[in-house]
Formats: C-alpha cells, sequence, structure tokens
C-alpha cells in the first residue's frame, strides 16, 4: 500500500490562523444534523458515535446539544490536536491516539450509530482514502450510518484555494479534493448510501455522503 504523503498537524493545530471559519462549521453541521435526523430513529437515545480525524472537535458539543449521547470516541494520530480538546473528562468521551491506517480497530470494541468525519479522507493518496473510508464502516454497527464530508473539486474551490495560498492562509496539509465516484465505489461496497450532495456556502465546495452499512 502506498504512503500517504505529509501533512504537518502540528503547524495547522499549533497556527491560529488555520482554524477553520465558524461560518464553515456551522455550515457543516447544518448539513450534518438535518441528513443524521432524516435517517435515524428519532426516540433512539445514548447513540454511540464515533469521529475520525477530529482531534479538537467542533462537532462534540453540537452533538451533545441536539442528541442524545452514550458514548462519544474520537480517534486521531495527532497528540497536540487532542490536547486542544477541552471535554475530555465528560462522562462517555474517550479518546484514542491512533493511526487509522496501522490501527487493530476491532481491539477497540465499538459498534457505532454513527460514524462519521469532517475533513479527514482527502489528506491521503488514493490507496490510503480508500482504507480509511474502510475504517469508518469497520466501527459502525451493521445498520449504522457512516457520514463524511471532504472538499471536491469545483471552480469556486479551486479559486478560493490558490487565493488562501498566495496570501499564506491555506494550512499546511495534503489535500487533493474527491470527486463523488472515487467515495462512493467503496462505501457503495460496504453499505447503500442514502444521501449525497454539495455544501456551496463553505466557498471551499464540500461534498457530504451519508450510507447506511449493510
Amino acid at each position: 500500500m502506498s504512503s500517504s504523503p505529509d501533512s504537518n498537524w502540528d503547524a495547522y493545530y499549533g497556527n491560529a490562523d488555520f482554524t477553520t471559519p465558524e461560518f464553515i462549521d456551522n455550515a457543516l453541521w447544518d448539513a450534518y444534523s438535518a441528513v443524521i435526523k432524516k435517517h435515524i430513529d428519532g426516540n433512539q437515545t445514548g447513540l454511540v458515535i464515533v469521529e475520525l480525524g477530529g482531534a479538537n472537535s467542533c462537532f462534540y458539543q453540537r452533538f451533545k446539544k441536539e442528541f442524545s449521547i452514550g458514548e462519544y470516541h474520537i480517534i486521531d494520530s495527532n497528540r497536540m490536536g487532542h490536547a486542544l480538546f477541552p471535554y475530555k473528562q465528560d462522562n462517555g468521551v474517550h479518546l484514542y491516539e491512533l493511526d487509522l491506517l496501522h490501527a487493530k480497530l476491532e481491539s477497540l470494541n465499538i459498534s457505532a450509530d454513527i460514524v462519521f468525519s469532517g475533513g479527514l479522507i482527502e489528506h491521503f493518496s488514493p490507496d490510503d482514502t480508500k482504507q480509511v473510508i474502510e475504517c469508518h464502516f469497520e466501527l459502525a454497527r451493521p445498520g449504522g450510518l457512516v457520514l463524511m464530508s471532504f472538499p471536491t473539486p469545483t471552480w469556486i474551490y479551486w479559486a478560493f484555494r490558490h487565493f488562501l495560498e498566495k496570501i499564506g492562509k491555506f494550512p499546511p496539509l495534503f489535500e487533493r479534493p474527491l470527486r463523488e465516484e472515487e467515495v462512493l465505489k467503496t462505501a457503495n461496497r460496504l453499505g447503500s448510501t442514502l444521501e449525497s450532495f454539495k455544501i456551496w456556502r463553505t466557498i471551499l465546495t464540500q461534498l457530504v455522503t451519508l450510507t447506511r452499512k449493510a
């Protein structure tokens, strides 16, 4: 398996200039919340949620406010990002410093109702992206939901990215915007895709997919 290109995540977490603007987080959350509520039992309590690549999660509090959570698991390989997460002591919160490409996820014994990532799978080479997508499904229970959002190549994505790179505001991360067909090729092998749509409000255009695990 080919190695994924390097990204400097310490530099990313250590520089406030690279913090994702709140309007982008809000746009993503509005989409996440709407599609999850559409496809999950509204009476379900004690949800088990896994966030992949969410070291300093901006979504935990939003999930806690809108859903009944029993467990919230965050899996990320970056120690600095984990250190910045302020809710480590909350009941049901579990943090794991793991590299998804090499971790033995079965040892975690997690069977999640929802597994999601916001801006993760685009930071890998094609072979490794496929493996990371598979990790989402490995952690979900049968019938559970897998939600992924990631940049997708549109003219506005490239225009705004080039602008950010020119002024030194684009994060020091390898990022390749992904087309729908690349992601769904793997997702549909492991489940049935329920939703797939673009979010334009983020400017760096995002694609959201929601798949129910077989």
